[in-house]
């Protein structure tokens, strides 16, 4: 894990994705953030805090990226959150992301099950951060 210089904050909209995360174990939400921002960091995975509209905060894994493993097209980025530990819908509703640290760069994995198991290993390292 490599500490980022600075913190970065995305904000956006909770919108509706394929819900792959979810079928793997990893429910994500789904962030909606304009492609002009200049806060988008490299493609990765980050480690972060998820702030919701109710005030709570919840410690987070975070891809940002084209999803190299199930979008061969790689055209549209993509930013998504899994927040440990939630429970519920947060469709509609606004999103703070504030990435702390760099796990890993993202890369294609071999197989769907290949990548759950990366995710887990990913989900370690936030884990212990």
């Amino acid at each position: 894990m490599e500490k980022l210089e600075r913190t970065i904050l995305l904000s956006g909209k909770v919108v509706h994705g394929q819900q792959l995360g979810r079928r793997l174990g990893f429910p994500t939400a789904n962030l909606e953030v304009p492609t002009s921002s200049t806060e988008i960091p490299h493609t990765g995975v980050y480690a972060a805090h998820a702030h919701l509209a109710d005030g709570s905060v919840y410690r987070a894994m975070v891809n940002i990226g084209f999803r190299p493993t199930v979008d061969a097209s790689r055209h549209s980025l993509s930013i998504e959150a899994h927040l440990i530990g939630f429970r519920g819908e947060l469709y509609g509703q606004p999103l703070r992301l504030e990435l702390t640290d760099k796990i890993r760069e993202e890369r294609k994995m071999n197989s769907l099950e290949d990548l759950r198991a990366q995710l887990e290993l990913d989900l370690q390292e936030v884990r212990k951060w």
